[in-house]
């Protein structure tokens, strides 16, 4: 009966530690969820962009809400600029691709998205973001470039003097989308970035479970088991240790 009290209040703290964990990833699921239905007009619209970004965040490899991130902070800009929502999502997850293939750190793809979305919401892109973006993905140069009709010298220059266009910029990750996933897919695939797919594949699981099922809730039951199996192998250990202490006193 103690061994049974033993395991069952091991086995509570360890639910207590997974729960808490699952509840963290559902409710960071659902707050990014919530502010994509902001920058979506319809419930198939949703869908659709979680769906895609879904799909650009497991063929790069990278964490889910990178890709929901650049999304919304970009689609108003760039569905201002003409774009429709599809084209927005490919120049969003253009840029996702490039940071695969320029094997940019977390650090400089939010340095580069930062630098992006400010780019658009001005209309041009500064000395300082160019900077940030070229440190994050240096290839983009030829992908302006080619779009753009100028050489790649001078897309270097308009951006070190801040006359790069945001549309410029944008248009060359649009029409280098294509070809951006087909370098990205053909990227060999690490250990770490097997588990970054699993991790954005349990994210949407159990964010979509709790806003389908209230998951917090039976989680937070679990945890109230968890808490009265601890309580009672708490109490037994202190029944045991009177008995012992009374034996020793024998």
């Amino acid at each position: 009966a103690m061994l049974s009290r033993w395991q069952a209040g091991a086995l509570g703290v360890m639910g207590v530690r997974f729960a808490r964990q699952a509840i963290d990833i559902a409710d960071a699921y659902g707050q990014m969820a919530s502010r994509i239905k902001m920058a979506t007009s319809s419930a198939d619209e949703y869908e659709a962009v979680q769906m895609r970004l879904l799909d650009v965040a497991n063929e790069t490899y990278r964490p889910l809400t990178e890709a929901q991130e650049g999304y919304i902070r970009t689609a108003d800009a760039l569905r201002a600029m003409g774009y429709n929502t599809q084209q927005a999502i490919d120049v969003a997850g253009s840029l996702s691709y490039l940071f695969v293939t320029n094997a940019a750190s977390a650090e400089r793809a939010a340095n580069a998205q930062n630098a992006f979305a400010k780019a658009i919401q001005t209309g041009k892109v500064n000395a300082e973001g160019w900077q940030s973006i070229l440190a994050a993905v240096p290839t983009i140069v030829d992908a302006i470039a080619a779009s753009s009709g100028k050489t790649a010298d001078e897309v270097r220059k308009l951006g070190a003097t801040g006359k790069l266009t945001a549309a410029e910029l944008t248009e060359g990750l649009r029409s280098s989308y294509e070809a951006n996933r087909k370098l990205a897919a053909d990227m060999p695939v690490t250990v770490a970035d097997a588990m970054t797919k699993l991790s954005n594949s349990v994210s949407v699981l159990l964010g979509e479970l709790n806003s389908g099922t209230g998951l917090s809730q039976l989680f937070v039951a679990a945890i109230d088991g968890a808490s009265s199996a601890i309580d009672a192998l708490t109490e037994s250990l202190g029944t045991a240790s009177v008995a012992f202490a009374g034996w020793g006193e024998d």
